[in-house]
């Protein structure tokens, strides 16, 4: 069976009115947070264009330095 994901939206969005009205209660599921970045993690987020393969100039306004 195919989904249909018009209606598990528009279920979604039902079910939220209902809860902000007190009419349900919502599930809710806790998020276990993992460990700290490793080295290797960091240094990828660190390197200035080569993980991204890519020119600045497709780059926001917001993130430019004059390192790139």
């Amino acid at each position: 069976m195919k989904r249909n994901l018009f209606n598990e939206l528009k279920e979604g969005f039902t079910a939220l009115e209902y809860a902000r009205e007190g009419k349900i209660t919502l599930r809710h599921h806790g998020v276990r947070l993992g460990g700290t970045l490793t080295s290797l993690d960091n240094a990828l987020m660190l390197t200035p264009m080569g993980f991204m393969n890519s020119s600045s100039k497709i780059l926001p306004g917001g993130i430019r330095s004059s390192n790139f």
